[in-house]
């Protein structure tokens, strides 16, 4: 069973023309919807539960197809007991949407595919854009078509690119769902798992099934990139959605000094937030702290907030 918040949904696109001639299209991939949040969990008595998050989907994947378009990124794991995980970022155009795994590129020759929060095994990778970022590693991208792409942050941003006649960009992945508060009854037993880290087949071997290590259960939580395509104008994610998250002090003073691009030249990513950490959770019981451990706490995300509260209670009523 898995206890706790339902997966977000992976998003389309949009495209809007511009009212700048030096560009007459913008297209960007919508953002990643947010995964559920858990809310109040309370495991009475001697309950054995044993509880297992939903696994991420794989990403975008092509073999030998020239001339195919970006596609989107690969939905975020679970906790198992917590934050359900977020969806994946909307592939545009040519550029890969961010995910857990991410969107391809548009392929050009020699396809390839991702998986496990990262790439495969191919070596090089030929692409007229720029693939989304992974859940363990940023975008990959040839630089030998039109401008140098932006490469898409660790974690889940979407990939971005442009030429004198159009700029686009995948859309990020979303926002994992929050831990929650959990009471459980100290003669209670718990199992819990996060959704598994690999997406591949059942039969390629045991690994399928090791959970994630999701970054906020151990008190990572890494850097949040925006791209300025449509800075703080027609993305959803405007400084306003940032400040709701962190608050107008704890945003870099580069996300305030941004403007919208209006030129090739102007193109970049966007630091909206450093990274920082938080303490793992814990729990305190007969006078000693113990820790939590993976399973319990935030899903995973492009964006990753709050493990919640855990408490052991020797009664409960």
């Amino acid at each position: 069973m898995e206890i706790g918040g339902n997966g977000g949904s992976t998003q389309r696109y949009y495209q809007h023309m511009s009212s700048n001639l030096d560009f007459d299209i913008n297209q960007s991939g919508e953002d990643g919807e947010r995964g559920e949040d858990c809310g109040k969990i309370t495991i009475n008595n001697s309950l054995i539960v044993n509880a297992y998050g939903g696994a991420g989907g794989s990403g975008g994947k092509y073999e030998n197809i020239a001339g195919s378009s970006g596609t989107g990124g690969g939905g975020y794991p679970a906790a198992g007991i917590g934050g359900g995980g977020a969806g994946a970022g909307a592939g545009m155009h040519i550029q890969g949407g961010g995910g857990y795994s991410p969107g391809v590129c548009q392929v050009t020759s020699d396809g390839t595919q991702f998986h496990n929060g990262t790439y495969g095994s191919v070596p090089e990778l030929y692409a007229e854009g720029n693939s989304g970022g992974a859940y363990f590693s940023e975008s990959k991208y040839d630089n030998r078509i039109y401008t140098e792409p932006i490469a898409g942050a660790i974690g889940g941003q979407g990939g971005m690119n442009g030429s004198d006649w159009w700029k686009d960009s995948g859309g990020d992945g979303g926002m994992a769902g929050q831990g929650g508060e959990i009471i459980v009854s100290s003669q209670a037993t718990v199992n819990a798992y996060n959704g598994n880290e690999c997406t591949l087949k059942e039969t390629d071997s045991g690994y399928y099934y090791k959970p994630l290590e999701i970054f906020a259960q151990n008190g990572i939580h890494r850097a949040v990139y925006k791209n300025n395509l449509w800075w703080d104008v027609m993305d959803t994610r405007k400084i306003t959605f940032f400040e709701e998250l962190w608050g107008k002090n704890n945003l870099t003073a580069e996300a305030y000094a941004t403007k919208i691009a209006n030129q090739l030249t102007e193109m970049k990513n966007v630091k909206v937030k450093d990274a920082y950490n938080t303490t793992p959770l814990k729990y305190t019981y007969n006078g000693k702290e113990y820790d939590v451990g993976y399973g319990i706490g935030s899903g995973a995300g492009y964006i990753e907030l709050s493990n919640g509260t855990y408490t052991v209670a020797e009664s409960m009523n």
